[in-house]
C-alpha cells in the first residue's frame, strides 16, 4: 500500500484537458520471484512446487494519462514532474528522454515540464514511443496507444459551476454552454443532462462528441439553437440529489434567456432522463417551491424509467474476483461502481440480493418514489429508444452460458481459475439455474475457493429488446492475458435498457414486440414515442433517430414568422431565419418536343410532395390527375416533369407543393 500511494493521483479522472495530452512515465528496478521453464516442467511432472528464483528486472513504461483526445489536429504532449516515477535506488537513472508522437514528425526531445506540439491528420489509434537514455548509456524503449477520436472540437462559449439548492447544496456540477452565434443571452436553448458517468470522467470534449454524432449538435447550432450540457460532479450519487442540480440548471437557463417566448427543449440521456424527469415533474407539481420550468419539450433518450439491467452473472463475476489480487483491479473498480447509490437505484437485479428470485430492494424503493413523482405535465413529452420495437432479441437463450473461462493450473501458472457466466433464466424447472460459477486456487495454503450462484427472474432481461451494452465482451476482454483455447464469449452485447423501460412501460412486457401490440403501447405515459427496428447501442445517435431529435427540437417554433416552422424549413432546405426564403409555388416551364409532347417542368425541393391538378374551366372544381412526384420518389435531377400529349384535354393545369415529414409520413 505504501508503494501504491504515490500513484493514486494518476488514477483520478483529469477532465477538460482539451488539447493537452499528459504522459505518465515509470522507470523501476524490481526484485521478483520467478520460476524458470525447467522448474515449471519439473513441477508439472512431480507435483512438487520448487523454490522461486529471485531476479532483478527493469520496468520501463509510458501511457497517456487519458488515452483519448478529441483535438488530434493540434495537441500538446507533455510529461510533468508529478507524472514521472523513477525508483532505481538512485543508480542508473534516466539522463535524457525523447519521443515519437506517431504523427509523422519523427523523434523530438522530451523535457520534463515542457509541452511539445503534435498534429495528426487522421482519427484512429496512434502509437506514442518514448526512448530513455540511462546514466550508463543504456537505452530503454516504451510505447503506448493514443486514440484520436476527433481532429477538432469547439471550446464551450462559457462554463458555469452550479450548486444545488438546500438541502442538496453539497451537490455540484458544471454546465457547458455553446452558443450558436455571438448574440446576447441564450436563444432557443437546448439543455442536455448527461447519463451515468461511471468514473466521472466525461468532460466537455467527450459529451460534445457523443452528442455530435451524425453532426447533430452542429446542425442544431446552424438552426440557431444554443446548447447547454449539464455535467454532474458525481454522477454516481443519489439520483434525487442530481435532480436538484438539474432544477438549478433549468433556472439558470431561464434567468439568462434573451427571449422567454422562444422554444426551450430539455434532453435527458440515459440516467439524465430520470434526473430531468424528476426535476421537471417537481417544478410542475410545486412551482411555488421549485419555480416554473418554462420548458416546451422534454426528450427522454433511452432512459431507464422502469429500471436498467447489468446481467447478474457479470455482477457475480465481479463480486467473486474483485478482491482476489491486484490483477483484478479493473474488476474491483467495476464492483465498486455497481454498489454506488445511482447504480443501486437503477438496476433491476443486483448481486446483493440473496434470495433465489433475483431482484433489487433499492430499485424497488426508488421506483416507488419515482412513481409518486410522476412525469412532467406542462411540456410535450417525447421518448426515444435505442431498443427494437419489433421484437429483435439478443442471440442467446435464457439461462444459456455466455462466457467460458478456464485458466491454467497452479503448477505452471501459480493459479487455476474457472469462471462461467450464464444469462439470467426465467425458469426454475427442474431447479433454480446458475447465473455464475467461479473457482480460484493458487499455490498458497487455504487459498482455494469456489461458488455457484443460482438465481432466476420473472422476465427475460439479458436478451430482451432494448438499448445494448457490450458488457459481456468487456468482461471477456479483461481475461485476454489469461485465456485458453477453449474459452469463448457467445455474444458481446446484452439488453441494458429494456425497450419498454425507456418508454415508461412495465417490465412485465419486456419481451413483447411493441409494434404489434397497440394496447401495450397505449400504456406509455409519453405524448410521442420512437424506437428502433433493430437493437442499437445505448444512447447511440444515428441517421434514423437524428431526424426524431431534429423534429422534436425544431418543430412548433417559426423563427422568421413566414408560416413554416423551423422544422419544415429544415426539411425543405430554406433559411429558417429569413422570411424571404420559403417554399413557393413551382415555376412551370412548358415546352413542346419533336414528338408533340408538352412538358410541364418545375424545380423541386426535398421532403416536398408535388401533385398535378386539371380543370376545363376555372369556375369548376380541380381534379387530381397525377401524384407521381411524392417526397419519397424524387426525380434524379433537380427538375420534375409532367408530360401531356395533343390528345390530353384542353384546360388549366396546376402543380401543388406540400411539405412532408419523413418522421410521421
Amino acid at each position: 500500500m505504501a508503494q501504491q500511494a504515490p500513484y493514486e493521483t494518476i488514477n483520478q479522472p483529469r477532465n477538460n484537458l482539451r488539447n493537452r495530452v499528459p504522459l505518465s512515465l515509470l522507470h523501476w528496478k524490481r526484485t521478483l520471484d520467478v520460476f524458470t521453464s525447467e522448474q515449471q516442467r519439473q513441477a508439472q511432472a512431480t507435483g512438487v512446487v520448487p523454490e522461486p528464483i529471485q531476479t532483478n528486472i527493469t520496468i520501463f513504461a509510458v501511457a497517456p494519462v487519458r488515452p483519448t483526445t478529441y483535438r488530434g489536429a493540434a495537441v500538446e504532449i507533455s510529461l510533468s514532474a508529478d507524472d514521472f516515477f523513477e525508483e532505481t535506488g538512485g543508480s542508473n537513472t534516466i539522463r535524457s528522454l525523447r519521443f515519437d508522437a506517431g504523427d509523422g514528425n519523427g523523434w523530438r526531445d522530451l523535457a520534463i515540464g515542457t509541452a511539445i506540439d503534435a498534429s495528426y491528420n487522421t482519427v484512429g489509434l496512434k502509437t506514442v514511443i518514448v526512448e530513455a537514455t540511462l546514466s550508463d548509456g543504456a537505452v530503454l524503449l516504451a510505447s503506448a496507444s493514443l486514440d484520436v477520436v476527433a481532429l477538432s472540437s469547439p471550446d464551450p462559449t462559457q462554463s458555469v459551476t452550479l450548486v444545488a439548492e438546500a438541502p442538496y447544496n453539497n451537490t455540484t456540477g458544471t454546465i457547458y454552454i455553446l452558443k450558436s452565434g455571438p448574440h446576447v443571452g441564450l436563444r432557443c436553448p437546448v439543455l442536455v443532462a448527461e447519463g451515468f458517468d461511471m468514473e466521472n470522467s466525461m468532460d466537455w470534449d467527450v459529451l460534445y462528441n457523443i452528442l455530435n454524432k451524425e453532426q447533430l449538435t452542429e446542425t442544431l447550432g446552424s438552426y440557431g439553437r444554443d446548447l447547454i450540457v449539464l455535467d454532474y460532479t458525481n454522477a454516481m450519487r443519489n439520483i434525487f440529489e442530481n435532480a436538484a442540480l438539474a432544477r438549478k440548471a433549468v433556472k439558470y437557463v431561464n434567468a439568462n434567456r434573451y427571449n422567454a417566448s422562444d422554444k426551450f427543449a430539455v434532453i435527458g440521456a440515459s440516467m439524465g432522463g430520470l434526473v430531468t424527469r424528476i426535476a421537471l415533474a417537481d417544478m410542475d407539481r410545486d412551482p411555488a417551491t421549485y419555480g416554473i420550468s418554462h420548458v416546451n419539450t422534454w426528450i427522454s433518450f433511452d432512459s431507464p424509467h422502469k429500471g436498467a439491467n447489468i446481467p447478474l452473472g457479470i455482477q457475480e463475476f465481479l463480486a467473486f474476483f474483485y478482491n482476489k489480487n491486484s490483477a483484478f483491479a479493473a474488476a474491483a473498480k467495476l464492483f465498486n461502481i455497481l454498489n454506488q447509490p445511482a447504480a443501486r437505484q437503477m438496476l433491476l437485479v443486483h448481486h446483493s440480493t440473496t434470495t433465489s428470485l433475483a431482484g433489487n430492494i433499492s430499485n424497488t424503493a426508488f421506483q416507488a418514489s419515482l412513481d409518486v413523482k410522476g412525469y412532467p405535465t406542462s411540456c410535450k413529452k417525447i421518448a426515444i429508444s435505442n431498443g427494437s420495437g419489433y421484437g429483435d432479441k439478443q442471440p442467446f437463450n435464457d439461462g444459456e452460458q455466455v462466457i467460458n473461462w478456464y485458466y491454467g493450473d497452479w503448477f505452471l501458472s501459480e493459479v487455476e481459475i474457472h469462471a462461467y457466466v450464464y444469462a439470467l433464466s426465467t425458469s426454475t424447472t427442474p431447479s433454480v439455474p446458475a447465473v455464475f460459477y467461479g473457482f480460484w486456487d493458487t499455490i498458497a495454503w487455504f487459498d482455494e475457493v469456489s461458488t455457484t450462484q443460482q438465481r432466476y427472474y420473472n422476465q427475460s432481461l439479458d436478451n430482451s429488446p432494448g438499448g445494448t451494452r457490450n458488457s459481456f465482451q468487456i468482461l471477456f476482454d479483461s481475461t485476454a492475458s489469461r485465456r485458453g483455447a477453449n474459452d469463448y464469449c457467445l455474444c458481446p452485447d446484452h439488453c441494458f435498457i429494456p425497450m419498454v423501460s425507456s418508454l415508461g412501460i412495465d417490465i412485465a412486457y419486456c419481451s413483447y414486440a411493441l409494434q404489434y401490440y397497440p394496447s401495450i403501447k397505449a400504456l406509455c405515459p409519453f405524448d410521442e414515442i420512437h424506437y428502433a427496428y433493430w437493437n442499437e447501442p445505448h444512447i447511440d445517435i444515428n441517421y434514423n433517430n437524428k431526424s426524431w431529435f431534429m423534429r422534436a427540437i425544431l418543430e412548433d417554433y417559426d423563427t422568421d414568422a413566414d408560416g413554416y416552422d423551423d422544422y419544415q424549413e429544415y426539411l425543405i432546405g430554406t433559411a429558417y431565419d429569413s422570411a424571404a426564403s420559403k417554399l413557393e409555388g413551382p415555376k412551370i416551364y412548358p415546352q413542346i418536343d419533336q414528338q408533340d409532347y408538352i412538358s410541364l417542368s418545375w424545380d423541386w425541393r426535398p421532403n416536398v410532395s408535388y401533385k398535378v391538378y386539371f380543370t376545363e374551366n376555372l369556375a369548376r372544381d380541380w381534379t387530381l390527375v397525377f401524384t407521381g412526384f411524392d417526397y419519397l420518389n424524387w426525380p434524379s435531377t433537380n427538375t420534375a416533369t409532367y408530360q401531356l400529349t395533343r390528345s390530353s384535354p384542353t384546360g388549366f393545369y396546376k402543380i401543388v407543393a406540400e411539405v412532408k415529414d419523413p418522421v410521421t409520413n
